[in-house]
């Protein structure tokens, strides 16, 4: 059965962002915006960067993926909405165990026609630490350059701050850039509800 792919171009930032935004856009993914993901990374830049380089590395392996869920699946991969680095903030334990499970059941109740590969995407994306597998190519990639974008966030202070593709993601999406260097796991985000009232 043959695959159905979105033509190829050369422009590939400008395709992700085509396909980005109606997802940015939406005001719970903004709000990935306001966690700690790993070092100084927010959450919605590490899945811009997971999204982006999964499709970079769709097209320069020639591999006949879904485009747009590929990228949609990629972006609600983390789609748990909390600061995992705030034992209050987080509905359980194991984090990296759970966590798939929690994006998975908020992203179909804000995206209910997420289709099967995105599905998967989101539920495997932790492979192996989700015992089963991703079922499809798309969510192969998603998996792969989820752990090298994470390690790279780790040991690189705030990678993503110059990556077309997350800046132009931003701006349309009417986010701030945020100050060099935060925020970090020590210097947790928080949301103006968070804030000391006067």
């Amino acid at each position: 059965m043959a695959r159905a792919t979105t033509p190829p171009t050369t422009d590939t930032c400008g395709d992700f962002v085509r396909m980005a935004l109606p997802v940015v856009r939406s005001a719970r993914t903004r709000q990935m915006d306001l966690y700690t993901q790993h070092g100084a990374t927010s959450t919605l830049a590490h899945t811009v960067a997971v999204a982006y380089f999964s499709l970079c590395a769709a097209r320069r392996l020639h591999l006949h993926v879904h485009e747009e869920q590929l990228v949609r699946g990629g972006l609600l991969h983390d789609y748990f909405l909390y600061d995992w680095h705030i034992p209050s903030s987080a509905p359980g334990r194991w984090h990296g165990f759970t966590h798939p499970g929690y994006a998975l059941r908020n992203a179909t109740a804000d995206f209910g026609d997420l289709t099967p590969v995105e599905k998967d995407l989101i539920a495997h994306h932790m492979f192996p630490l989700t015992p089963t597998p991703p079922h499809h190519m798309e969510g192969w990639l998603v998996c792969m350059v989820d752990k090298g974008c994470s390690l790279r966030e780790t040991f690189q202070k705030d990678p993503w701050r110059n990556l077309p593709a997350w800046v132009q993601v931003r701006d349309a999406a009417g986010l701030s850039a945020r100050p060099q260097g935060t925020p970090t796991a020590a210097q947790p985000h928080t949301s103006p509800a968070d804030q000391p009232q006067g």
